[in-house]
């Protein structure tokens, strides 16, 4: 006794969108992924893709081609600064609080490694932070209530989910 059984297959797909700053208006960008040519002359490009690590190019007139791996397991973003001549990218870093209430007021503090505060926020509630850090070491702080505290290390070498809690 045999039986033919389908079992569905689910592709997770997620959008990516690249923003660009620093480059005059109107001029022509260019981004190279997974078999794909973009072009924008706008500040943003956005693409659908499965789950998975992609390669991917980005090259303006005047500018040095670069070329990046992202792994892609959520929707994220990816800042794109053309300045000088070069192209450097930061990263969506997502903090995500899972055990503050809607009404707890906490702060974040994000260090470089020479231990210069480079970012400090105030939110309330349990909503995501996100931030754009080029690639690195980081040291977080986050800082809520009158006593409550959490510290850490991330290390962003791509798009990053910290969950806080």
């Amino acid at each position: 006794l045999y039986y033919n059984v389908t079992v569905p297959v689910t592709t997770h797909e997620y959008r990516v969108t690249f923003i660009a700053y620093g480059l005059p208006n109107g001029t022509p960008w260019y981004l190279y992924i997974n078999g794909s040519y973009y072009y924008s002359t706008n500040s943003t490009i956005t693409v659908t893709l499965p789950a998975g690590t992609y390669t991917y190019y980005v090259y303006a007139q005047g500018y040095q081609l670069i070329n990046w791996t992202i792994h892609l397991n959520f929707s994220t973003a990816v800042q794109l600064l053309f300045h000088n001549g070069t192209i450097t990218q930061y990263f969506n870093v997502t903090f995500i609080p899972t055990t503050f209430s809607s009404n707890t007021v906490w702060t974040l503090y994000i260090y470089n490694p020479s231990g210069v505060m480079i970012y400090s926020n105030v939110f309330t509630g349990d909503s995501p932070a996100s931030v754009f850090l080029a690639p690195g070491d980081y040291t977080y702080v986050v800082v809520y209530g009158s006593s409550g505290g959490l510290k850490g290390t991330i290390y962003v070498t791509g798009p990053t989910l910290v969950y806080l809690g």
